[in-house]
């Protein structure tokens, strides 16, 4: 009861950090898509595209035996556009933000300026949002793809073995070509016995 109960737990676990990025993807990529058209336009695409990478990425990692070529193709560049949109409503929200408050990165501008050398604004805008953009989708991967191991190997474990039972038609089937030979073996004997009982009279 209570490795079920886990087990539970652990799936549980796994999912809700995919699902949560989606949820985000999927709204920063309504921004993205904005920019170019309506907004329930923007919508559609924005939860086709997550869907879809869903959908590829669970393809790949249950039906193995494909030809995954065009399936791995579709799902780095649906990925992809998940970082795009990630990093440009990132990149959009800090420069708003700026606009309202000039000093909004000034903490975070000192803090790069101390490991490296001194940055301008736009570039601590695009740093902090390659930061924020793009480790969530690539987490998400990771944990669902450790979730279907997981899945996958727990089945494995207890599956039953299947035995291969012979039909009662070609148990049958068998026992006929048994008395068939055993027949004809007697035929042959009895053959040869009547030829050496003809030579020798």
């Amino acid at each position: 009861m209570q490795s079920s109960f886990l087990k539970k737990v652990i799936v549980v676990c796994f999912i809700a950090v995919p699902l949560l990025s989606s949820i985000i993807s999927t709204v920063h990529l309504v921004d993205l898509f904005h920019l170019g058209n309506p907004s329930w336009i923007s919508y559609t695409i924005a939860v086709a595209i997550e869907i879809g990478a869903i959908a590829s990425f669970l393809t790949l990692s249950i039906l193995s035996r494909l030809n995954k070529t065009i399936v791995w193709g579709m799902f780095f560049i649906l990925f992809f556009m998940q970082i795009i949109g990630n990093v440009y409503s990132t990149y959009d929200w800090v420069t708003e933000r700026i606009s309202k408050d000039p000093d909004w990165l000034t903490n975070f501008r000192e803090m790069l300026e101390f490991f490296i050398f001194e940055i301008e604004e736009k570039t601590s805008k695009m740093v902090l949002s390659l930061i924020l953009g793009i480790p969530i989708p690539l987490i998400s991967v990771f944990l669902l793809k450790s979730m279907i191991d997981y899945l996958g190997d727990d089945s494995a474990q207890f599956a039953v073995p299947k035995v291969e039972t012979q039909s009662t038609e070609e148990k049958k089937e068998d026992v006929g070509e048994i008395h068939i030979t055993e027949n004809l073996d007697d035929e042959d004997e009895e053959s040869r016995r009547k030829r050496i009982h003809a030579a020798r009279s």
